[in-house]
């Protein structure tokens, strides 16, 4: 699963994975362009995150509902999104 920060509304930062996303490694093309995708939808959005559970290091993993209802994570997974998100 892939892993970013986000800011809870109490101000606190908080470490989630993307639950069913697999984390591609810095400096493949294919995650940097996954990242601009994502930031793209939630960078300093107000988003849901419902979570799924926690990793075995305790960090939480769940889905990202999107300002507008969609699941960034769905938008993100699979690859029949990749030619989508990488611009194909």
């Amino acid at each position: 699963m892939d892993f970013g920060n986000a800011k809870s509304l109490i101000g606190r930062t908080l470490k989630v994975g993307l639950h069913g996303i697999d984390h591609l490694e810095r400096g493949y093309s294919l995650g940097k362009r996954a990242k601009r995708f994502t930031s793209e939808r939630a960078f300093r959005k107000r988003v849901r995150f419902q979570v799924e559970t926690t990793d075995r290091y305790g960090r939480i993993v769940g889905e990202v509902i999107l300002p507008e209802g969609l699941n960034l994570n769905q938008e993100l997974g699979g690859t029949a999104n990749m030619p989508r998100i990488i611009g194909s």
